[in-house]
């Protein structure tokens, strides 16, 4: 059983081709650091998928526990391949966790600093803005859902794994890849994160 976002320390990814972990708590919140014996992990093919927003926030909802479990799963898969959380995610999941969760504003900040730490992160530039403008104006997609997608397939990623698109669907070398079946991992993305 996966331990939850809010239970378990931090990690820290760096590095170009590989990750090194090392646990690290936030100092702001009043709990000391906590260093570890370095693991290395190397990257593979596998390794370009990240997670929308709507994953983050299961993982830490529980009043759906199929889904809070399917999350958490997905998390530790995309975790122990080295895959990357757009900071738009984790500014999008501590803004849910506000409004829609109503967790108390340190809750929600060190849950969305504590995907910070465990994830190397990737970001939109100019052209992405420029890009989901684009792609809302045709209607395809949502202009936060192309902005998230123009960022991710800019950084390499070729797989976004979420709930709230349709499955199959694609801007340019990314593919949308639905996150459930019947509350549990779907086939296609249990494939893309490795899970058995």
């Amino acid at each position: 059983m996966t331990r939850g976002l809010f239970t378990k320390p931090p990690l820290r990814l760096s590095g170009r081709r590989r990750f090194r972990r090392s646990w690290i708590w936030a100092s702001w919140a009043g709990v000391p650091m906590v260093p570890t014996v370095p693991v290395t992990i190397f990257m593979t093919a596998t390794m370009t998928a990240t997670l929308d927003t709507n994953i983050l926030v299961y993982a830490a909802d529980v009043r759906d526990t199929a889904k809070r479990d399917a999350s958490a799963r997905m998390l530790t898969a995309l975790t122990q391949l080295g895959g990357r959380i757009g900071v738009q995610a984790v500014s999008e999941f501590h803004a849910a966790l506000r409004k829609k969760l109503k967790r108390p504003v340190w809750e929600a900040s060190q849950a969305a600093r504590n995907i910070l730490v465990s994830f190397p992160t990737f970001a939109y530039v100019e052209a992405d803005v420029a890009r989901a403008l684009t792609e809302a104006a045709t209607g395809r997609f949502s202009y936060w859902d192309a902005l998230l997608l123009s960022a991710a397939e800019r950084h390499g990623i070729r797989h976004f794994i979420t709930e709230g698109m349709g499955d199959g669907m694609r801007l340019g070398a990314i593919e949308v890849v639905a996150a459930f079946n019947d509350g549990q991992v779907s086939p296609r993305a249990a494939a893309v994160l490795g899970i058995k």
